[in-house]
């Protein structure tokens, strides 16, 4: 005969424990890890556009940007404090500088893509 419910007792099922314990658990190391910084962000919106040499990169998005990378071709880059949402930036190609120094130079090479890269995320588009 089986014993009789207790006031107050739940059920517990094994499997829907574990995958109760299982989110607990990725939700404390996300957590973490964006306490660390180590989290690369989600995606952002964003829109680039190339016109006589100057790249203009606009915020789509809600939120500010902060600690902005533009890369273009994924070596010549610049960096920005913020881009205010719904603001943008306006710079001539040549301003973009890789590691060793070079700047980016229009009569060598084709800007084919361009990064955003901050702390809210990144984005990414190619130019035709």
């Amino acid at each position: 005969m089986a014993e009789p419910k207790k006031k107050g007792a739940v059920a517990r099922h094994p499997i829907l424990f574990g995958l109760g314990a299982g989110l607990v658990f990725m939700s404390l190391i996300f957590c973490l890890m964006k306490l660390l910084g180590t989290t690369s962000g989600g995606s952002i919106i964003a829109t680039a556009s190339i016109h006589q040499g100057y790249l203009t990169v606009k915020n789509e998005g809600s939120e500010t940007w902060t600690n902005v990378t533009l890369a273009v071709n994924e070596d010549y880059r610049m960096r920005f404090r913020n881009i205010l949402r719904g603001g943008g930036t306006t710079n001539p190609l040549h301003e973009f500088v890789r590691n060793d120094g070079e700047r980016f130079d229009l009569s060598r090479y084709k800007p084919v893509e361009i990064q955003v890269l901050c702390d809210q995320g990144s984005w990414v588009g190619n130019f035709k």
